[in-house]
């Protein structure tokens, strides 16, 4: 499973080097480091399958209305891509 990193917080770690005259994060501090908060996108987009009203999710195969942004039956964004 992939771990994503909070930089902004990892970056509250640096300390500076004297002999590089720069700031470095501790490699150690890697393991240590606070996750971020994230979750994966899946895109879609609406096709025509059912009566005009409504409109399948090329995700799922769920029913939404074309108006919709997102999938209601497994959130997908709605913005025409194929998920990866």
């Amino acid at each position: 499973m992939s771990r994503y990193i909070d930089s902004d917080k990892l970056k509250e770690k640096k300390i500076y080097s004297e002999e590089r005259h720069e700031y470095i994060i501790p490699i150690a501090e890697l393991d240590w480091a606070p996750i971020a908060d994230v979750q994966e996108v899946r895109h879609a987009q609406w096709y025509d399958a059912m009566p005009k009203v409504f409109r399948a999710c090329s995700f799922c195969g769920g029913a939404g209305h074309s108006h919709y942004k997102f999938c209601p039956w497994c959130g997908a964004k709605m913005d025409g891509g194929e998920s990866e």
